[in-house]
């Protein structure tokens, strides 16, 4: 199926084929556990890592999100896989994010370090 991969480390999007097993998933974002973001009404979720904010360094980048009136940018740490939903809740085909928004609207934050903070 058609899916989304970004990847901030290298600074790429790229459209990919998803085999549809929920564990590849893992492999993809490079993660142990995972969340999905809901992008927009069409029913397009992007997986990310669910404790990627919490790893002292990573790479952050922004994408457009659907707020109900308008795409507003919101900031992620790691890899991502942005994938559609079928009305039975499975993984399908990328619904209504195009490819050109996305490319044209990602922002490559770069990493951040936060071994230097103070607790």
């Amino acid at each position: 199926m058609k899916a989304y991969y970004i990847d901030p480390i290298l600074k790429f999007v790229a459209e990919v084929n998803f085999e549809g097993d929920y564990k590849e998933i893992y492999k993809w974002i490079d993660a142990t556990t995972f969340d999905v973001v809901n992008l927009n009404s069409y029913g397009d979720g992007m997986y990310i890592d669910d404790e990627g904010l919490l790893k002292q360094s990573n790479y952050f980048f922004e994408v457009p999100v659907w707020n109900g009136e308008e795409y507003v940018q919101q900031m992620y740490a790691g890899k991502a896989l942005i994938l559609g939903v079928d009305s039975n809740g499975d993984s399908d085909d990328v619904k209504g994010l195009k490819f050109a928004l996305l490319q044209d609207r990602i922002k490559f934050l770069g990493e951040k370090d936060y071994s230097m903070m103070v607790v």
